[in-house]
């Protein structure tokens, strides 16, 4: 769901594939290989707006989309 507490849910399609969270200020908050289940644990990173790269083998964007992530 969006806007995310505690984890995004991503198409079962990404599995294989890597996430990335990029901040407001284009810096990464967060990478990891997307597993089978294709849902990211995002407890860690901090409430506020990001940009969700899935990344390919060869790190070519697949897709992005703004995410909210609220505590």
């Amino acid at each position: 769901p969006n806007p995310a507490g505690s984890e995004l849910v991503l198409g079962e399609s990404s599995a294989g594939r890597v996430a990335v969270l990029i901040d407001a200020e284009g810096r990464e908050a967060y990478r990891l290989a997307i597993a089978a289940n294709a849902r990211l644990d995002v407890s860690s990173v901090s409430a506020g707006s990001y940009t969700l790269r899935v990344l390919d083998g060869q790190g070519a964007v697949q897709t992005a989309q703004r995410v909210v992530i609220m505590r």
